[in-house]
């Protein structure tokens, strides 16, 4: 019957014996860790995946703040515009076509005669 004695050995044990915490430094190594980049630097605006959770193939991690890449569209938009206005102002000029403050177009003076 050894049993009895080692139920009764241990809690002696243990309170012979107290138990001491102590404060210890570690570092915790990942067995698998996994580099993430987004192909252009930007602001994160929102995660979908908390940490330690499993992501299909596919699955939206994290979304990029889009206004700065909304803005650089808009400013790309404004300048063809500007080159294509500018454009057209230089045809008129080559043609020898000037436009009224009306939008009506008419020749230069001289090549036009007025009655």
């Amino acid at each position: 019957m050894k049993r009895p004695s080692v139920w009764f050995a241990l809690p002696v044990l243990l309170m012979a014996f107290p138990a001491m915490a102590t404060d210890v430094e570690a570092l915790v190594q990942w067995s698998r860790r996994t580099e993430l980049a987004t192909p252009v630097s930007g602001v994160v605006a929102s995660v979908a995946v908390n940490a330690g959770e499993r992501a299909a193939k596919g699955q939206l991690l994290l979304a990029l703040d889009d206004a700065p890449f909304r803005a650089a569209v808009q400013e790309a938009e404004a300048l063809r515009a500007r080159l294509y206005i500018g454009r057209l102002g230089r045809e008129y000029h080559e043609k020898g076509e000037q436009t009224e403050p009306d939008g009506q177009a008419f020749h230069r003076a001289g090549s036009c005669e007025e009655g």
